[in-house]
């Protein structure tokens, strides 16, 4: 029986994938590692809000995609057969 999302694995992948994106981010572009030290940056002013609201939304959205292909009703799948 698959068990639905929580709102804390939810929560634990939002963390995981905002980690990664900031961690790509420092990882692959220059411009921004080079933006990270100044608190009035670009990196800080759209980057950091652009990136985990897009994160938020992602993970909200798996959560609701997972729950929402979840089998319903009954699991057991118990047929009574009256015949006998």
């Amino acid at each position: 029986m698959v068990k639905p999302m929580s709102w804390s694995m939810t929560a634990l992948m939002f963390a995981w994938m905002a980690t990664c994106t900031f961690g790509l981010d420092m990882v692959f572009s220059s411009s921004l590692r080079h933006q990270v030290f100044s608190i009035h940056s670009d990196f800080w002013q759209l980057a950091v809000p652009g990136d985990l609201l897009a994160d938020a939304i992602l993970a909200l959205g798996v959560r609701f995609a997972v729950n929402w292909h979840l089998p319903g009703g009954n699991r057991a799948k118990a047929e009574i057969n009256p015949g006998s």
